[in-house]
């Protein structure tokens, strides 16, 4: 899994891959069913501050 921080201005987002694709809130994280090799990834967000 690639982790990218970024920030939508505005505008549309169109998803090219992945069909299973989705936004998630960082409260939301231990709501996904991760695979074992991803949750590397997610604790590493999970410790990210909160940006405006």
């Amino acid at each position: 899994m690639k982790c990218h921080l970024c920030h939508a201005a505005g505008g549309t987002l169109t998803i090219l891959e992945h069909s299973a694709f989705r936004w998630v809130k960082k409260e939301e994280l231990e709501t996904v069913d991760w695979l074992g090799a991803d949750r590397i990834a997610v604790e590493w967000v999970k410790q990210l501050p909160i940006l405006l």
